[in-house]
This record gives C-alpha cells, sequence and structure tokens, in this order.
C-alpha cells in the first residue's frame, strides 16, 4: 500500500446520479407529521449566504490582524549585534 487513496471510477450511474437535482415530495410526510418548517427556503438560504459572509471576514479580519502582528513583531525585535570585543565580518578572512 502506497499511502494514497485510489479515486473511484465514475460510473454511468454515479454521473447520473450527479447530475441530477433530487427533489422529494414531502406533502404526505409534513401531513403525517403534522409539521411545517418555521423558515422558508428563500428565507433558510438568505441566512446560510450571511452566515457565510459574516465568516469570510470574520477569517479576513484574522488574517490581516495577523499578518500586522507578526509584521510588527519582526520589525520590533531586537538585531543581532557582533560581540564588542570581537572582529567584524569584514574583517575576516576566507
Amino acid at each position: 500500500m502506497t499511502g494514497q487513496r485510489e479515486v473511484p471510477p465514475i460510473t454511468r450511474f454515479l454521473a447520473e446520479q450527479l447530475a441530477t437535482a433530487h427533489w422529494f415530495d414531502q406533502r404526505r410526510t409534513r401531513q403525517a407529521l403534522g409539521w411545517e418548517p418555521s423558515v422558508t427556503l428563500e428565507e433558510g438560504f438568505a441566512r446560510l449566504a450571511d452566515s457565510y459572509a459574516a465568516a469570510s471576514a470574520t477569517a479576513a479580519s484574522a488574517t490581516a490582524t495577523a499578518a500586522t502582528t507578526a509584521a510588527s513583531a519582526v520589525a520590533s525585535a531586537p538585531r543581532a549585534q557582533p560581540p564588542a570585543d570581537g572582529p567584524r565580518p569584514d574583517q575576516l578572512q576566507a
């Protein structure tokens, strides 16, 4: 075993299933259970879009903050200084 997963073959059945929209009539189920959704599909999709947008904005803000913090840390880090009693690098012979 090489540690790599084999890619499953794409069969005609799988291709058809992936290309087909699967919508089911829920009328009998709703009637049997006495249930109605509290949120419409349109409202649900709008909430989902808002949630993704908020998460993206939060992630972008966190990334920008991390980059600024890292750049600040690098800029304020103490610079290495040669020893006061030793030769400078330009005085060393190869």
